[in-house]
């Protein structure tokens, strides 16, 4: 099976990027709940300064969902069990936007926007590279300021992880091939 969006992204940080992290997160695995399988190993961490505003990361799409009013956030990132007590396990993505967007074969992708500070979009708008989203933040279960992008599609009730193709300084490429130009600020 093919792992790679067939749509190509942009980053939703237009400036102020100042780290990805991939795969090292312990919060990139694939987790259950009662809605299903969420599969997120190829999801990803832009890091940068809270209050960057948050873009949409392809030409067209509709948002399907928004959750909002999460002001707070548990960095233990190590403590998943502590999280869930402290936030509650709908909150642990903090303040999210999930968009869809249309694929040249017709199917769906979704991209996940999570621990914003804000949200500034409502379930039903249509929105494009140019749609502010919300604003870079530190909600949920997160250790500093980033936002959690993640590209998806839906199996039955499994959401699948895709690795994003972007463009990246004009050139098509995916995250891991350009996360080593940054260092991990959290280390």
């Amino acid at each position: 099976m093919d792992r790679l969006t067939k749509n190509v992204y942009y980053c939703p940080l237009k400036e102020g990027l100042d780290g990805i992290l991939t795969k090292e997160s312990p919060t990139h695995t694939i987790h259950e709940n009662t809605r299903g399988t969420f599969d997120e190993t190829d999801a990803v961490d832009l890091v940068g300064k809270e209050g960057l505003p948050v873009y949409s990361a392809y030409q067209k799409g509709k948002v399907v969902r928004v959750h909002k009013g999460v002001n707070k956030n548990y960095e233990n990132l190590d403590n998943k069990e502590g999280a869930i007590y402290e936030l509650g396990e709908e909150n642990l993505s903090g303040n999210f936007v999930v968009i869809e967007h249309e694929t040249s074969d017709g199917k769906k992708e979704y991209s996940f926007y999570g621990h914003l500070k804000e949200v500034n979009v409502n379930v039903g708008d249509e929105i494009g590279l140019e749609s502010v989203i919300g604003t870079l933040g530190n909600t949920g279960w997160s250790k500093g300021p980033h936002v959690h992008h993640w590209v998806f599609r839906r199996e039955g009730n499994t959401r699948l992880s895709l690795i994003i193709r972007l463009v990246y300084q004009g050139k098509e490429t995916t995250y891991d091939n350009i996360k080593s130009r940054f260092s991990n600020p959290y280390n």
